[in-house]
């Protein structure tokens, strides 16, 4: 049997560990082609999509950068967007300004749904039942729970004027329990399933 060196081994030992971190080195790349806009957000989907909203000295903009390129999305007249979600293989956005509504992208253009009058805030609640909810927010009248089935926006109204202050979605019972707050009696607050 050989015997190994303890100068062999420590000098082995050193040797591994600089090619293990050399192997787990991070470095930094400059995206190229990048719009001439100041970054604002970004927002990840399930097909490693992201878009990207940018704030000009002119026109606000949405980009889709899918890792190697950015292709512009023709919204137009619009601030404060935020992705909500992929369904029925399109992407869904909220307005919330110059007027509340749900924007969807289907890869190659933008359809505008405006919410009811009197709702703003559209608040992404989930997608089940063949349809993708939102929450239109009223904090005088109370809030109205949005499915879209694709087509149009279906009206689903929330008891006694109640403001929904939170949300879960239960996968197993296809079911999402609601916090609403009353605020027309001192502010009761009770749990609902939708």
């Amino acid at each position: 049997m050989k015997t190994i060196l303890p100068q062999k081994t420590i000098s082995t030992f050193l040797l591994c560990i600089a090619i293990s971190f050399s192997s787990f080195a991070q470095t930094f790349e400059f995206v190229e082609n990048q719009p001439d806009y100041n970054y604002a957000e970004a927002f990840e989907t399930e097909d490693d999509i992201v878009f990207t909203d940018y704030y000009g000295e002119i026109n606000p903009a949405i980009y889709n950068f899918d890792g190697t390129g950015f292709l512009f999305i023709p919204f137009e007249d619009y601030a404060n967007i935020q992705y909500l979600d992929k369904f029925s293989n399109k992407y869904y956005f909220a307005q919330y300004d110059p007027s509340a509504s749900l924007m969807e992208y289907d890869g190659s253009q933008v359809i505008s749904y405006e919410l009811p009058e009197g709702y703003e805030n559209p608040v992404y609640l989930n997608k089940f039942n063949d349809r993708l909810y939102v929450i239109g927010q009223n904090y005088l009248e109370g809030d109205i729970i949005l499915g879209f089935n694709g087509n149009e926006l279906e009206e689903y109204e929330v008891p006694n004027q109640r403001e929904i202050i939170g949300f879960y979605f239960s996968e197993n019972n296809q079911s999402s329990y609601l916090i609403l707050r009353d605020n027309q009696q001192n502010n009761p607050i009770s749990a609902w399933v939708f």
